[in-house]
């Protein structure tokens, strides 16, 4: 009861994260899937770069056994395209590996997260656990598309959804990265998100593209005038602008100040998702989990 009557972010219809109330009721709730939420890893454009983003951040997961992100693509064709991407790396694991150290580590009686606890160095291990880990991960993918499943439209309170893709400080747009790049602006974004039918509820939405959570400061010359120094918001900041004007009020937006790294687990298991922070090319210093360098506007 304490926690029903206490004040939470969600408001007083379908708030309290904590307690999962459905109308104010805390006890006509039924949630199969239990208290954690769905997470999804909506990739707003097909590219070399984004494929190998959605695959680590789906396959760190597996690694740490949470529960993996439902990956989302604009259109059946990008997601037929990414299937297809899949299955050659699935032949490209089992191959690395061998079907004898498959069978060795894989039909072991210690989980491979019972290895990684347990503090084994050697690099035989190290390398093929991880392999395994890459190659199960990959095949146990759920793909969907916006095209086929009403995706967004489903989502509920707990639920976290992420996009990925490449920024950079006080942009109002993400790319796909490589050579022939795509560019998506974050009111054409807002657009693709309010089509769908995302509810306007408690949910965050995080941009995780590099100083997604950057303003950026630039003079600005104007003839026979002095110079002056002019704020350019963030692409998350810019994000939940654009989602006000669209009339939703619950959701909110988060961004990452600095430059996103993903490492392997067994190479860093205490921070294995960093930022390094604006001005830092090498310093250690400058390293910081994800965490401590998001930037949320509410």
């Amino acid at each position: 009861l304490g926690r029903w009557i206490n004040p939470d972010p969600g408001g007083t219809i379908d708030g309290l994260n904590l307690f999962r109330m459905v109308s104010n009721n805390p006890l006509t709730l039924r949630d199969r899937s239990g208290l954690r939420g769905s997470g999804y890893i909506y990739v707003p454009f097909l590219s070399r770069d984004t494929v190998d983003i959605a695959i680590a951040l789906y396959t760190q997961k597996y690694a740490v056994n949470k529960k993996p992100d439902i990956v989302v693509f604009s259109s059946r064709n990008e997601q037929l395209d990414f299937y297809e991407e899949l299955k050659k790396r699935r032949s490209d694991f089992a191959a690395a590996m061998g079907k004898s150290l498959f069978e060795k580590y894989n039909t072991s009686d210690l989980s491979r997260k019972s290895l990684l606890n347990a503090g084994v160095k050697e690099t035989e291990i190290k390398s093929t656990i991880m392999s395994i880990g890459n190659y199960l991960a990959i095949n146990s993918m759920t793909l969907m598309n916006q095209q086929d499943d009403e995706i967004f439209s489903e989502i509920s309170i707990g639920d976290k959804l992420k996009i990925i893709g490449h920024g950079s400080a006080g942009s109002a747009e993400i790319s796909s990265g490589g050579l022939k790049s795509v560019t998506l602006s974050m009111h054409e974004l807002a657009e693709r998100l309010d089509f769908s039918g995302l509810p306007d509820q408690a949910l965050q939405i995080t941009l995780l593209p590099c100083q997604s959570g950057d303003e950026l400061l630039e003079p600005v010359f104007i003839e026979g005038k002095s110079p002056f120094m002019r704020t350019r918001p963030s692409a998350a900041e810019s994000l939940f602008y654009e989602m006000q004007a669209r009339g939703y009020r619950r959701v909110t937006t988060a961004g990452y100040r600095g430059f996103g790294q993903i490492r392997g687990f067994l190479e860093s298991t205490g921070s294995h998702h960093t930022q390094r922070k604006p001005n830092s090319i090498t310093a250690s210093d400058d390293i910081v989990r994800r965490r401590d360098a998001k930037e949320i506007f509410c």
